[in-house]
C-alpha cells in the first residue's frame, strides 16, 4: 500500500461523539479494510473523549488518527495544516464532513 493515496478524513464531530460513534467510525474501519488508501482522520473531540478501546480499534485498523480537542483556536485552515505538518506530506484526497 505504498503507492496508495493520503485520504484525510476531517471531521467537525468527534469519533466519540454519538454521530461519530453511529456513523464516522463504522464508515472509516469499512474504507481502511479495502486497502485502497492511506487513512489520516483529523477529528475535533469534545465529551465524551475518545477511550482507550476506541483508540486501539482506529490503530488496529491502520488510521493514523490526530485528535484535537474542540476549540475556538482551530479552524478549517489550521486542522488542515496541522495535519500536512504532522504527516510531512501532500495530502492527495482531502475529505471533509
Amino acid at each position: 500500500m505504498s503507492d496508495a493515496p493520503t485520504v484525510l478524513y476531517l471531521t467537525y464531530h468527534g469519533l466519540a461523539s454519538p454521530l461519530g460513534r453511529a456513523q464516522c467510525l463504522p464508515y472509516l474501519l469499512r474504507l481502511a479494510k479495502t486497502g485502497a488508501a492511506k487513512m489520516l482522520v483529523v477529528s475535533f473531540e469534545s465529551d465524551p473523549l475518545p477511550g482507550a478501546e476506541m483508540r486501539t480499534a482506529v490503530r488496529g485498523a491502520g488510521i493514523e488518527w490526530i485528535e484535537l480537542r474542540v476549540s475556538p483556536i482551530y479552524e478549517l485552515a489550521e486542522a488542515l495544516e496541522h495535519a500536512r505538518r504532522h504527516r510531512g506530506e501532500v495530502l492527495a484526497l482531502p475529505h471533509h464532513v
